[in-house]
């Protein structure tokens, strides 16, 4: 028995076929090209929303540290994200009443709002007394 191939082609059930005409269909394509415009420009706004947190992949780029145990000591270290921190410290007064450790030092830092932050400060027998553009005077 011969088969036709014709007859082994199946029709539809519904005719998904659309008559537009060429004024609609240049319509649809804009739609289409707007939608995906807009769906970008969303995902590129999400994505420059993101914070990057750079401090997690930190590196310690300079470290010093002397200190013979008694007496003056020098502390400080530059980290890849900008962070920095510096402290030297003296006695005061050596042999008397009054002796008491003076410590100088500065740090600084990119803040999450992106201004970099500095502060200076002092510390010695008279309290911690810090000093920077963002802070009140």
């Amino acid at each position: 028995m011969k088969r036709n191939f014709q007859t082994l082609i199946r029709q539809p059930a519904i005719d998904w076929r659309f008559n537009f005409s060429s004024s609609q269909i240049k319509m649809i394509r804009l739609a289409i090209r707007n939608l995906l415009f807009i769906a970008f420009a969303l995902l590129v706004a999400a994505a420059a929303a993101i914070p990057v947190d750079s401090s997690k992949d930190a590196k310690i780029e300079n470290y010093e540290f002397e200190n013979i145990g008694v007496g003056p000591y020098d502390f400080g270290y530059k980290t890849s994200d900008g962070k920095e921190f510096f402290e030297h410290a003296i006695f005061k007064n050596v042999g008397t009443d009054n002796q008491a450790l003076e410590v100088t030092g500065r740090y600084s830092f990119l803040g999450s709002d992106g201004v970099f932050y500095e502060v200076t400060y002092t510390a010695d027998e008279n309290g911690f007394h810090p000093q920077g553009a963002h802070l009140p005077k």
